[in-house]
């Protein structure tokens, strides 16, 4: 089976943008996760061979051999056909750049020491961890042995939402290999601009959905007529060429179509010139909703705060705080995300995260002299009542905070119920009812 030319993205010796094709190689009728590997390693030695004065690449390289790259994916693939609690395993595995000073990565969370990833098993149970679209197992090579050193939000800069501007994707934030568990026996492994999926044992090769020529007639048309707006409105709008509106039209679209995939539930978007004159029945009409017009104040908002800021400090201040706001965001939301292993996840009263999947061992009777009580008056309570309301969570929660004094435990549960445990020097309290 052959698959399609990738034309490859470089610089020539002016510093202006150039392309090369590149051909990968042939696969098989029945292809397996080698042949991913084999594709990643030949586009590999390509960039290797075509990088001259004249033309350089801008390509990354996740740091891991061929045969480390030929296990990993074998490991997803595998990892693709466990199941937790019925659901199939959906994972994100990300290998950190060769060059780590160009492509910073920052882990939130690091394993200490690293979990020797020679099982597919350890995908599986790690993978509901990865909530957010930008959530990675972080895996690193070394000696010749793979293992998983982290978890981490990968878009620490806040590259996929700029200031007051439209996401780009996050797949800039951080170079090197990524591999992702789509669905049972379904991988994708993207390096640089070679994106590769393995399907029902065939190669597929995606394209962007905008580089088709009526899509792309489609968006440039719908740009133009925008751009004509906000020229109406401001004419100098974008004088300093800051907004790349192309760009933010195909991006919109894109973040629509990307959001009905991820659901996997089917479904179909018509595009048409005038709805009311197409024989389409809507079961449930609604108000127009504008998805142009709000791009179009987007811009212009985007307009009048570089008017307002200038290109001063006051502006890169303004961007630091941003992205620092984001990391916090991006460590919190990753914390919670932890949750989802079976296990609690342990921090100390510093907020300090320490590791999850926690089990907490049921402690001797007469550890604790702590009794339960009510946590405003102090009142004691019936022990026994309480607990015969709740599972095996919930008690090993209330013994924990019986053992171990000024103990807090937030005990999350699949209706949405979040009662908190907790201790001080006399009593053990259960607070129900509470919302986060």
């Amino acid at each position: 089976m052959d698959l399609p030319a990738l034309f490859v993205t470089g610089l020539d010796e002016r510093g202006q943008f150039a392309f090369k094709p590149w051909c990968p190689p042939s696969v098989g009728d029945f292809a397996t996760p080698i042949d991913l590997a084999r594709i990643i390693t030949a586009f590999r030695s390509w960039v290797r061979s075509n990088t001259s004065p004249s033309f350089q690449p801008i390509t990354e390289q996740g740091a891991v051999s061929e045969q480390g790259l030929g296990r990993l994916l074998l490991l997803a693939y595998q990892a693709s056909f466990y199941t937790d609690e019925g659901r199939y395993t959906r994972a994100r595995i990300f290998v950190p750049d060769v060059d780590r000073k160009a492509h910073p990565v920052v882990i939130n969370h690091v394993f200490n020491p690293p979990k020797p990833l020679s099982r597919a098993r350890m995908i599986s149970q790690l993978a509901p961890t990865l909530v957010a679209d930008d959530a990675a197992l972080v895996v690193e090579e070394t000696g010749g042995e793979l293992a998983c050193i982290g978890i981490s939000l990968l878009d620490t800069e806040d590259a996929s939402r700029p200031l007051l501007g439209m996401p780009r994707g996050w797949t800039g934030a951080a170079g090197g290999l990524r591999a992702q568990i789509l669905a049972p026996g379904e991988v994708r492994v993207s390096e640089g601009r070679a994106e590769y999926t393995l399907q029902a044992n065939r190669i597929l090769a995606y394209s962007w959905v905008t580089s088709a020529a009526e899509v792309d007639r489609w968006i440039e048309e719908l740009t133009q007529e925008l751009t004509a707006r906000c020229t109406a409105q401001d004419k100098e709008w974008n004088a300093r060429r800051l907004i790349v509106p192309g760009a933010d039209v195909r991006v919109l679209w894109s973040h629509v179509l990307r959001e009905a995939v991820r659901l996997r539930h089917g479904g179909a978007f018509v595009v048409v010139p005038d709805p009311a004159h197409v024989s389409i029945k809507l079961k449930y009409p609604i108000e127009p909703l504008a998805l142009g017009d709000e791009l179009v104040k987007l811009w212009l908002a985007l307009a009048r705060t570089h008017r307002l800021l200038g290109d001063g400090l006051s502006a890169d201040a303004l961007e630091r705080t941003r992205v620092r706001r984001h990391q916090l965001w991006s460590a919190a939301a990753s914390t919670g995300h932890l949750s989802a292993h079976d296990g609690c996840v342990v921090l100390d009263r510093k907020m300090t995260v320490h590791g999850f999947g926690g089990t907490i061992e049921p402690a001797p009777a007469t550890s604790s002299a702590r009794t339960y009580a009510d946590s405003r008056t102090k009142a004691p309570l019936a022990e026994d009542e309480l607990l015969s309301r709740f599972g095996h969570r919930h008690r090993s929660a209330f013994q924990l905070c019986k053992a171990v004094p000024h103990a807090l435990a937030f005990v999350i549960s699949q209706d949405g119920d979040l009662p908190v445990f907790s201790s001080d020097d006399q009593h053990v309290y259960c607070d129900e009812n509470l919302s986060p």
